[in-house]
This record gives C-alpha cells, sequence and structure tokens, in this order.
C-alpha cells in the first residue's frame, strides 16, 4: 500500500490551556498527555518503533535570531520525555512542535507504508502576532483504519483533558486531498504530516486567526465530536 493512499480516521483538536498545563510539560505530559497516548499507540504492532521529531529553539543572547535545540533520536520512552519535556521553570527554551509515529520514519520508509498511527502537537503561541491567536495549540491525530480502531472515545478524553475549544473528525487519505465537496471552507493538499494551521480555512485568507473561532464552518465538512 503506498504512503499516500492508506486511509484514516483523521481528527483536528484546536485547544487552549492554562499556563503551566501545556502538553509539552513535563508535569502535564507525564501525569495525563503521554499515559493516554500509551494506550492509543497500543493498538498498533510496531507500538516498540514509535519514534519522536520535537522542535524547540533558544533565542540568542541580546538577538533576534533563534537556535534549535538538538534533542539526538528521540523515542516513546522516558528517557526520551525527561529530555525533550519542559519544566514549569523552564525559561530559555521555547517549544515549536512536536511530531509523532508509529512506526518511526525510517521503518515506515523500509516498508513502504503511512505509519498505523501519526500524532502532533503544534504551538500556535508561536504566531508572530500572538495577540491575534484563536487558540493555543493545534492537536492532529490520525489512525489508520486497517487498526479496527478509531479510536474517538479516547480522543474525546484527550480533548477532555486539553480543554479543547472544538474537536472534529473526517475520513481521508494519507496522501493529498482536493476534496470534491465544493461548500467545504477546508483545504489539505498536503499529507497528514505537513498538516498545520496555515492554509487549513479558506474562507478570506490562508491564516486560520484572521477568523473568528465561532465563525468557522465545521459542518458538513467535519464531525464535531467535542465542543459546541
Amino acid at each position: 500500500m503506498s504512503f499516500d493512499s492508506r486511509k484514516y480516521h483523521f481528527y483536528l483538536l484546536f485547544a487552549d490551556t492554562a499556563k503551566g498545563k501545556e502538553p509539552w510539560t513535563k508535569n502535564e505530559w507525564t501525569n495525563n498527555i503521554q499515559p493516554l497516548f500509551d494506550k492509543i499507540l497500543k493498538y498498533s504492532s510496531y507500538y516498540d518503533k514509535t519514534g519522536l521529531g520535537v522542535y524547540a529553539y533558544t533565542q540568542r543572547p541580546n538577538s533576534e535570531y533563534y537556535d534549535e535545540v538538538k534533542f539526538g533520536k528521540l523515542r516513546w520512552n522516558e528517557k526520551s520525555f525527561e529530555k525533550w519535556t519542559f519544566s514549569d521553570e523552564e525559561k530559555e527554551r521555547q517549544f515549536g512542535s512536536l511530531d509523532c509515529w508509529t512506526p518511526m520514519r525510517t521503518v515506515c520508509e523500509k516498508i513502504d507504508s503511512a505509519p498505523d498511527i501519526c500524532f502532533s502537537i503544534l504551538n500556535e503561541q508561536d504566531h508572530p502576532q500572538k495577540g491575534k491567536i484563536k487558540f493555543d495549540f493545534l492537536m492532529v491525530v490520525a489512525i489508520a483504519e486497517e487498526l479496527n480502531y478509531k479510536g474517538t472515545d479516547d480522543i474525546r478524553e484527550l480533548s477532555k483533558i486539553l480543554n479543547a475549544k472544538r474537536t472534529v473528525y473526517k475520513y481521508r487519505r494519507w496522501g493529498s486531498v482536493h476534496d470534491p465537496e465544493k461548500n467545504a471552507q477546508w483545504s489539505f493538499i498536503n499529507s497528514i504530516q505537513d498538516t498545520t494551521s496555515f492554509g487549513i480555512y479558506r474562507a478570506e485568507t490562508l491564516d486560520i486567526h484572521d477568523t473568528k473561532f465561532d465563525d468557522l464552518k465545521f459542518e458538513p465538512y467535519w464531525t464535531t465530536i467535542y465542543g459546541n
């Protein structure tokens, strides 16, 4: 099965959070986020071959420029979690994004298949115009159809933990999607791995944060599973 054609249960979580409760903070990740994803990832036979990619950065002293933090290879284990998560006192490092593949990318390339499960967290507080953001972070979760596990109940539980403003679902392929629904305001021209907030909503602008959140049109393109 090619990467592009594999089909997924695809979720987007638009979430706000209190300071110190972000999913990348050590306490929140350890106590709430990681245990729930651990349950989800175990639906794959490749659980022990899960890989993580984390983008974080530090600002150079007295400079507008940043340097990426190098974590080395990260796996789904306590040693890697301890390495990349953020303490409550963290001031120097800034979190950008996380992505998780089960199995990891190198295995996917070897078996020529998109992952069984993929999720990512994107820090919207990283937006160049912080004052206009409509949600603090975006989480993307994709679960392959063949696992016979849709994951809706667990994603609802995750949405509750993350204080999601709304969580939505659709069924889609891994690869580029040009949806034939003419009334749809949502556009996914890249693979699931490339999903970001920028460019996914096509009402009047490429930046979803230029649209009031309550004015975003989800139905009928999406099924809302959490939130109003």
